[in-house]
């Protein structure tokens, strides 16, 4: 049976005529040798469960340091063990924008927390715990030494006493004289302080001095700002990414190779952005796992979630399935750190710390995973098409005692994916029916065809290709 395109990255086009490809809930990943049985396959991305939940929500930020987890929820700043037991560390600012966590290390031994405009230190040997920053503290972060706060109100960088956050001399301040526009965020990585403005960026550096260290990177000034304050993330295979905005407009995403922006959103990615309603709400975080490490971008207001996995340079989606309302949202995780050897994420929604892992099949809040690859075009120059059986080439026979027969669900459009026809179902295997394929009968005739297969069951669906019988 000849094979057809099926398998690939999100890619819907301004004109859904053009390319409507969609893949949700799971993500391309190269075959790295050469004789595969195909060269790309759709892995399901992880699924969720509760690790602990916190005494209030929402989930605002999480941190690691020295295997020690801690968490913003609510008023409260909580330390989580290892056997999920929450004590609460001190009172915060509540709001709705994630709270920045950082530490100066073993030379200062205290945790800096940013919050709705306020500062906090917590000194881990003694947990003692201190506001130290009042109502110009936007962003934080940490350099040589030194614990950092923006405020962007004022476009004004503080800088606390060296290896001590609970001391913040008047005279430690820098402004901006680079460029005219505004600082608004500012993340860190590599040693230099990277400070975006609405329409321009710049880098600034410890220069050694005892009097002014912080000072400007010479070149680094950039003509992109930032769109979402909150949209940067660091240390994203060794480089930053963002959402940027400058005085042509907005809506691409880009990474930092070097000081250089490079883009790495595609036209139909912006397309989706830039046809948002809000976009300023955005917040992304990221992760390594299976050899993937992923840029997740998330737009509430949008309801949707998009993912760049800088191993493979390609794109998905991701979304939390609202089976009430019958559509996807933002998925639930807002922040994310790495302890006690396990991927947690705060839930943007209720008051979880959710374990992320690929072995489970559940999203937060134990609703179902709903997974949907929409692949392209199928044409041969306005020529009919015949499709007598379809086969959807899938890893079969990983049925469980709880879903002993998998299902699932195929749809087709003939006018560009605008209208789609009723759901066929077929089975994925019973448990350890390995050579089963999900296979469907006399499905018509098309010029312009687009197929789609959905599936929900709690088990690991792992699509390898289509096969169409002639």
């Amino acid at each position: 049976m000849p094979r057809i395109p099926f398998i690939g990255p999100s890619y819907t086009s301004q004109s859904p005529d053009a390319d409507c490809s969609r893949t949700v809930n799971w993500y391309p990943e190269d075959m790295e040798v050469m004789n595969g049985k195909t060269t790309q396959t759709l892995y399901p991305t992880p699924g969720a469960t509760l690790f602990v939940s916190l005494p209030q929500l929402v989930v605002r930020g999480l941190f690691t340091h020295r295997g020690r987890c801690f968490a913003v929820a609510g008023t409260g700043y909580y330390e989580i063990d290892t056997l999920g037991v929450v004590t609460l560390r001190g009172t915060v600012t509540i709001g709705s924008n994630p709270a920045f966590m950082c530490t100066n290390g073993d030379a200062g031994g205290q945790v800096f927390i940013v919050t709705e405009g306020n500062a906090f230190c917590h000194t881990l040997a003694t947990n003692a715990f201190a506001q130290v920053i009042t109502g110009t503290a936007d962003v934080g972060g940490f350099v040589d030494g030194y614990f950092l706060a923006l405020d962007a109100a004022t476009s004004t960088l503080y800088y606390s006493a060296l290896n001590d956050g609970t001391s913040w001399p008047a005279l430690n301040i820098v402004q901006r004289s680079t460029a005219a526009d505004p600082w608004v965020s500012m993340v860190v990585s590599d040693r230099k302080v990277h400070l975006y403005g609405a329409t321009t960026s710049e880098s600034w550096y410890n220069s050694g001095d005892a009097l002014t260290p912080f000072v400007p990177v010479q070149g680094s000034l950039i003509q992109d700002g930032i769109a979402a304050p909150y949209s940067s993330v660091a240390l994203v295979d060794n480089t930053r990414i963002w959402l940027t905005a400058n005085t042509d407009g907005t809506g691409v995403v880009k990474r930092a190779l070097g000081f250089l922006p490079q883009r790495i959103s595609t036209h139909a990615i912006e397309h989706a952005i830039q046809n948002y309603e809000i976009t300023s709400d955005a917040t992304a975080w990221s992760y390594q796992e299976e050899g993937h490490t992923f840029y997740v971008l998330g737009f509430p207001t949008a309801r949707a979630t998009w993912v760049f996995d800088t191993t493979t340079g390609l794109w998905h989606e991701r979304g939390w399935w609202d089976s009430a309302l019958m559509r996807y949202e933002t998925v639930r995780g807002r922040c994310h750190t790495y302890c006690f050897g396990k991927h947690l994420i705060g839930d943007r929604v209720g008051a979880g710390v959710y374990w992320q892992r690929v072995s489970t099949y559940q999203d937060v809040g134990g609703t179902d995973l709903r997974r949907m690859r929409q692949g392209p075009h199928l044409t041969n120059d306005d020529e009919w098409i015949y499709y007598p059986e379809v086969r959807l080439i899938l890893e079969t026979g990983v049925a469980t005692p709880s879903v002993p027969d998998p299902q699932v669900m195929l749809q087709w459009s003939d006018d560009g994916g605008h209208t789609w026809s009723n759901e066929h179902w077929a089975s994925a295997g019973l448990v350890g029916h390995y050579g089963q394929h999900a296979v469907w009968h006399r499905c018509g005739r098309s010029r312009d065809r687009v197929f789609r297969v959905v599936t929900s069951d709690a088990v690991p669906f792992r699509l390898l290709d289509m096969q169409v019988g002639t």
